[in-house]
């Protein structure tokens, strides 16, 4: 991806492999689905399971090479410490809903 994460496609079965964004792993009682942050619970277990998941997807055997740049390095202003923090996180949050 344009941030330097990698995205992994299943050519056989289509499903694709993200770097987890843990907005995506709140859930209500009894929803296979996730909900809101704020109208679920953090299930820790699926976000470990989902992460493992994703750095054994990109270990896959391949014959393809991932690039070696990165175009955009998303950063942004910390107050606290007056400098540039790294900013992957929200960049994810932006594009957690894609899936290519």
């Amino acid at each position: 991806m344009i941030n330097g994460d990698m995205w992994v496609l299943c050519l056989r079965c289509g499903k694709v492999w993200v770097p987890p964004v843990k907005d995506n792993f709140y859930f209500k009682e009894g929803r296979a689905r996730n909900v809101a942050p704020k109208d679920g619970k953090f299930s820790q277990e699926k976000f470990d399971k989902a992460s493992q998941e994703y750095r054994d997807a990109v270990q896959f055997p391949t014959g393809n090479s991932s690039s070696a740049s990165v175009p955009c390095k998303f950063t942004k202003w910390d107050e606290k410490s007056e400098q540039w923090v790294d900013a992957s996180q929200e960049y994810r949050q932006f594009v957690k809903n894609s899936d290519r």
